[in-house]
């Protein structure tokens, strides 16, 4: 087992259950690397613990180790992983603006697939 996988459960198994006034359904969209990932995981759990129903929607890369964690998960196009260590990834890490709007528009198509409505900041 990962050691970050493993503090994890282990804070989170001395956690108590918290009883909630309402039962919520959250979806949390991160994308990005397993770091970028693993705080929203631990989010996750403390909700759920909460009572609340929790889904993290990611890469598909990551379905495992969401589920790891017994939570409920929906996939998000692109592997941002692969994605970074290809040359525009790291033209991209260096701090150089991408020109193509096609190189990382599939993930803003598959957000809106999600209802997640997404606009280009500038």
């Amino acid at each position: 087992m990962n050691t970050g996988v493993f503090i994890l459960k282990k804070h989170l198994s001395q956690s108590l259950p918290i009883a909630p006034s309402r039962k919520l359904k959250i979806t949390i969209l991160t994308v990005g690397s397993r770091g970028d990932l693993q705080p929203y995981c631990a989010l996750a759990i403390g909700l759920k613990r909460a009572g609340h129903e929790v889904t993290i929607a990611t890469h598909e890369n990551f379905e495992l180790f969401v589920r790891k964690f017994d939570l409920k998960f929906a996939p998000i196009a692109g592997n941002m992983e692969e994605f970074l260590q290809s040359k525009q990834g790291q033209r991209l890490i260096a701090g150089e603006k991408l020109k193509k709007k096609k190189q990382i528009s599939f993930y803003f198509n598959s957000w809106n697939q999600l209802g997640v409505r997404v606009r280009e900041v500038r």
